[in-house]
């Protein structure tokens, strides 16, 4: 059972320096810190996760997302170690789940889920995955003694869940430990009415790609291919590939327009 203890001082003041710099959003000095010297950065990311029972399974993307991190810095961390965008904490949350509930900027979030897809069908511990968190106005995933409960919360972002919707129709499908799903959490958070149509038109095309996808694996008998009622499903259009190296480019690259869902 290894232990904190067993992690060199210097190396607990550097994550604790960094994570007090993130937490405080000052993005201009983790820059400086930890993305202009990637040697700190992968040394970091090595120790969060070798000993991620003492830090909860959090990595410093799952960290940065939790605080309206500007686009570049993200893009930066993902070109440096990919494999950290679908990892998962303690409570089986990838940084897309802390971006969707974080009210990450849609952009950001439309870069993490592009970056690997399947994090957008990803469920927590309670069975969410990141679309339920973004329709939920109520989503708070952290305790925060500065917050306050009586508030009206937030207003479920059109732009953040097109941009999850953009990437996988698939999570519309899915429902939580409370047999809930993203468009009722939505209705259920008096969503803004272009939320709630965006959402039905989704899971209605979720639904009959699912029926398509049953249909053609299902055992059939003899088909007449000449026949003129057989139609073919057109193919889907490719995902368009998100560069990281330049942040003008990710920029205009994680645009997205209604043909997207």
């Amino acid at each position: 059972m290894t232990s904190a203890k067993a992690i060199d001082q210097d190396h607990l003041k550097t994550i604790a320096t960094l994570l007090g710099v993130i937490s405080s959003q000052r993005w201009a000095v983790f820059q400086i810190i930890a993305l202009n010297d990637e040697k700190i950065y992968h040394m970091v990311s090595d120790i969060l996760v070798r000993f991620k029972d003492e830090f909860n399974g959090m990595t410093l993307l799952h960290a940065c997302c939790r605080h309206e991190p500007p686009l570049e810095i993200i893009a930066q961390m993902i070109r440096l170690r990919p494999e950290l965008v679908s990892a998962q904490d303690r409570l089986g949350r990838t940084p897309l789940h802390i971006a969707a509930g974080c009210s990450a900027h849609p952009h950001v979030i439309k870069l993490i889920a592009h970056a690997d897809p399947t994090t957008c069908t990803v469920q927590d511990e309670d069975m969410r995955t990141p679309l339920h968190l973004a329709c939920d106005r109520y989503c708070n995933l952290f305790e925060d003694p500065r917050s306050d409960d009586s508030s009206d919360g937030r207003d479920p972002s059109y732009d953040a869940i097109r941009a999850l919707l953009s990437e996988s129709l698939q999570a519309t499908m899915l429902e939580d430990e409370d047999e809930m799903n993203p468009l009722e959490y939505a209705i259920m958070s008096d969503a803004d009415i272009k939320v709630v149509k965006l959402l039905q038109k989704a899971t209605q095309k979720a639904a009959s790609t699912t029926q398509i996808t049953k249909k053609s694996t299902s055992p059939q008998l003899a088909v007449d291919l000449s026949s003129p009622l057989l139609i073919f499903p057109s193919k889907r259009r490719a995902h368009r590939r998100v560069s990281l190296s330049d942040s003008s480019k990710s920029d205009r690259s994680c645009e997205m327009d209604s043909s997207d869902v």
